[in-house]
């Protein structure tokens, strides 16, 4: 019975007469969820943009080494390799291979890394990075750099076949 009268003297002021809500009532709701959305989707973009750059980097640098243990563990009797080519509707085209460089590979060993896209990848001094069977060292230094608008990130692969990473981030502004 002390819930019935709670629930009374809570709800004694509505008329039972009324139905529905008012056009008032409404647009202030609407209003609330427009302002909501306008602060957090500007928020949720820069925060997905940010994971876009952090999931690349890691992707890259994962099929890099991947790459380098298999060079090491001598798979297939073949050196790997990591080939980062030109985008294809605006997916990064990245390959890992086996074989002496891109071109002379066995393409039946291909593999396909998936990358998020609307990242700009760019390597120096080329875009094939080769390790060798059994010392899995590289033929060259090579230097990745991932960029987007949320920053950038440098990878970089010794002649030795290590694998690091910068963080690079845009300056804040005050």
């Amino acid at each position: 019975k002390e819930t019935m009268n709670f629930f009374f003297f809570f709800f004694k002021n509505f008329s039972t007469n009324q139905r529905g809500v008012s056009l008032i009532e409404i647009s202030l709701v609407v209003a609330i969820i427009v302002i909501l959305a306008a602060i957090t989707i500007p928020i949720q973009n820069s925060v997905l943009t940010q994971q876009y750059l952090s999931d690349g980097s890691n992707s890259i640098q994962t099929v890099l080494r991947t790459a380098n243990l298999q060079a090491k563990l001598g798979s297939h009797n073949l050196n790997a390799g990591v080939w980062i080519g030109e985008p294809v509707d605006g997916i990064p085209n990245i390959v890992l291979y086996r074989g002496p460089n891109y071109e002379a590979r066995n393409k039946d060993l291909d593999e396909p890394v998936i990358v998020p896209g609307g990242l700009v990848i760019t390597t120096t001094p080329d875009n094939d990075i080769n390790f060798s069977i059994l010392t899995a060292v590289s033929d060259q230094a090579s230097v990745i750099t991932i960029k987007n608008s949320a920053g950038e990130r440098i990878i970089e692969v010794n002649t030795l076949g290590t694998v690091t990473e910068k963080y690079e981030l845009p300056p804040t502004t005050k």
